[in-house]
């Protein structure tokens, strides 16, 4: 049995952007995609955290992928799917394009370190939607800069994939952050990501 673990930021644990909370099962592409999976003997461990970063230094170990990723070195994976960066655009981290390629190479080089024969799926997050200037929580973590920053990551990715044997998923050619907060994604969109990752396992 395959054991696949699902690892990112609020958009893999589920935030709504309607009220801030959690989507229920049936409706979050990590829980879709579970389900799905485990119904064809796969193991799939979802691990989301609300303003998780891929390498920018937060109070908490747990909301840093390069510290956190630590927690699962002992679990046997077959395959990791990796959505995660979009909160490394913060404007308090001012992180430089070169800066946060190198970091999450480092992340990949920790990963392959401890799983030499991983499956590594990336998903490029999306770019964010202008209307995080308006939100009253998110225009204190998210600016122009990090609008404009979010514009070239499908380019950001596909070099850090090069660099890297491992899968890309562009989200941009799928799916676009919600409008309602610039960020997440609303119930179609799960249902769209979802069912291109499920087809990538379950040809």
């Amino acid at each position: 049995m395959k054991k696949i673990l699902l690892y990112g930021d609020s958009n893999v644990y589920g935030f709504n952007p309607d009220n801030g909370l959690k989507y229920a099962d049936d409706i979050y592409f990590s829980a879709i995609f579970k389900k799905e999976l485990e119904k064809n003997n796969y193991t799939v461990v979802i691990d989301g955290c609300n303003n998780r970063t891929c390498f920018s230094n937060t109070k908490e170990a747990k909301l840093c992928a390069t510290k956190d990723i630590k927690r699962h070195f002992n679990n046997n994976y077959n395959d990791i799917i990796f959505l995660i960066g979009i909160n490394d655009l913060q404007f308090r981290y001012n992180v430089s394009f070169k800066d946060y390629i190198e970091h999450f190479i480092e992340l990949i080089d920790a990963v392959k370190k401890n799983y030499p024969n991983i499956n590594l799926t990336l998903l490029c997050p999306c770019k964010i939607q202008k209307t995080v200037i308006n939100h009253p929580f998110f225009s204190k973590l998210f600016d122009k800069t990090s609008i404009e920053k979010s514009l070239n990551l499908s380019l950001v990715f596909k070099t850090i994939k090069d660099k890297n044997n491992c899968r890309l998923i562009d989200l941009n050619d799928i799916v676009q952050a919600s409008q309602k907060d610039g960020l997440h994604f609303e119930k179609e969109a799960h249902k769209l990501i979802a069912k291109k990752l499920i087809a990538l396992y379950l040809k």
